[in-house]
């Protein structure tokens, strides 16, 4: 026992060959059996305290009422059977018979009490008062208690409590998943509003290939103004095959829908509250508000004009053969001021090495880990505060449609972390839950028209639904690093006349 200390006279290795002189004593016990009999009823009534009503008698009524412990005392009275090694409720007991003893009718395992499996709720709600983490909880338990799968039952019970799961952190980032490579240009469009800035707001469109940035003043960002300008966008430059904001309300307007539709594009949105979804817009948000710090409103309109065309005709390091994003959209160079300088051949697209290696740092920097939802799991997220929830279906890899009290909403996976629910709470499963909306496979798509004046393109894309995913509240700052070029050392330049003053 751990109470016991036995004190040893060493001999010198060379004694040993030697007839032994005399017999070597063993100390005297320090404390008798008596004294640990004593020290272990005392240890019992300590650990009662955390028991309900700290009652001795309960502990013990509830003991010998519990199957499985009072056929344990009956063994240790009277001695184990060679068939209890095959009945699984004593098999864990039999294992350490050596180890139990009953002192004033409990069952003690070692220096700790056996608790029966009637007490064993009334213990965890009082040793998660305070509530502890799983790690503290088993720590502070193990120093009392004893039961076969205390740690697996205490970690239920913690991840079932509602206000550990409403102030628990983060959950650890999802690894980075780039979107995937665009094979031409136009492809795939990225877009978002930046502002206000001196009172007006910045649309901004970068294509995923090319890397191509637009981008337009609006003094209001209705969904109306937004659509007339992509119509023209369209008509110029032909409509993109796929389309990625954020969850603006004029993006979410039934408006934008029926464009999309006209034009038979597919608008994906990033989950509220993560922006990285959206990444390709964020970056160029704050590239462009750090190089339009405009002196007078005035010059709005030509300074836009000359970051932009810098920006465009630039080398870009994501973009096949290290091109401009002018040349790869348009299939030409632009005549710069820069043209006197011999280009330099570099190696071919460095596209996918550099988001592997974007990736690589992304994942090491936040230790990401690689989670999985499935249709019907019960989740927290975070909506302003933490709100439970039940995942409908997923969608692509990392974003997750959730039913919650006010509908169904769509978040990505590192705003979800799961939750394990009480056994006093109701799950109700349907067969909406688990299965999500199929389109009709036997229904033959409507034939393609050219975009005419006064004519539709015809679709089978269904926008996205307009009544269960609520709009979120445009921020008006964001975070931004370093960017990698400083277009304004280069917006002075101007393709012909004098530079600007």
């Amino acid at each position: 026992m751990s109470n016991l200390s036995i004190s040893v006279k060493q001999t010198p290795c060379p004694d040993l060959f030697k007839k032994p002189k005399q017999v070597l004593p063993i100390q005297n016990w320090k404390k008798s059996l008596q004294e640990i009999e004593t020290e272990l009823q005392q240890l019992v009534q300590e650990s009662g305290r955390f028991l309900p009503k700290t009652a001795r008698e309960e502990l013990q009524r509830a003991t010998y009422k519990d199957g499985i412990l009072a056929e344990v005392i009956d063994r240790l009275q009277t001695g184990w059977l060679s068939s209890d090694t095959k009945d699984s409720d004593l098999l864990h007991y039999y294992r350490r018979r050596d180890y139990l003893s009953v002192v004033d009718r409990t069952l003690v395992s070692d220096d700790k009490i056996v608790i029966p499996y009637s007490l064993r709720p009334d213990v965890l709600r009082q040793l998660h008062v305070a509530h502890p983490g799983i790690r503290r909880m088993v720590q502070l338990t193990r120093h009392y208690f004893y039961w076969p799968a205390m740690k697996s039952d205490i970690e239920k019970f913690v991840k079932s409590c509602k206000h550990c799961a409403e102030t628990a952190s983060n959950p650890i980032k999802e690894p980075l998943h780039p979107w995937p490579e665009s094979k031409s240009s136009w492809d795939r469009i990225h877009m978002d509003f930046a502002g206000p800035i001196q009172g007006q707001w910045l649309l901004i469109i970068v294509d995923s290939y090319s890397r191509f940035v637009d981008a337009e003043w609006f003094s209001t960002i209705t969904a109306a103004a937004t659509c007339k300008y992509l119509r023209r966008l369209f008509f110029r430059y032909g409509p993109p095959k796929v389309i990625v904001s954020d969850n603006g309300t004029q993006f979410t307007a039934t408006e934008f829908a029926q464009l999309c539709t006209e034009f038979n594009i597919i608008h994906l949105r990033s989950p509220p509250g993560h922006p990285q979804s959206n990444g390709l817009a964020e970056r160029m948000v704050n590239t462009l508000k750090r190089s339009l710090e405009l002196p007078t409103s005035s010059q709005k309109e030509t300074r836009l004009n000359q970051v932009l065309y810098t920006y465009n005709y630039t080398p870009c390091e994501a973009t096949p053969d290290h091109k401009s994003p002018a040349e790869i959209f348009f299939g030409r160079k632009f005549r710069t001021p820069l043209d006197i300088f011999t280009p330099t051949e570099k190696p071919k697209s460095n596209l996918f090495h550099q988001q592997s290696q974007m990736k690589k740092q992304f994942d090491t920097h936040h230790g990401a880990k690689a989670r999985h939802f499935v249709p019907g799991q019960q989740v927290q997220l975070s909506d302003g505060r933490r709100v439970p929830g039940k995942i409908v279906n997923i969608i692509g890899s990392t974003i997750a449609r959730i039913r919650v009290d006010k509908g169904i909403i769509k978040r990505h996976f590192n705003q979800i972390w799961n939750r394990t629910v009480s056994s006093s709470e109701e799950t109700n499963y349907s067969i909406e839950d688990l299965l999500p909306s199929v389109p009709n496979p036997t229904a033959d798509p409507p034939p393609f028209q050219l975009p005419f004046e006064g004519a539709n393109f015809s679709s089978n894309v269904v926008p996205p639904a307009q009544a269960q995913e609520e709009p979120v509240v445009r921020r008006s700052s964001r975070l931004a690093r370093d960017a990698r070029l400083n277009y304004r050392s280069l917006a002075g330049f101007r393709p012909y006349g004098k530079h600007s003053a």
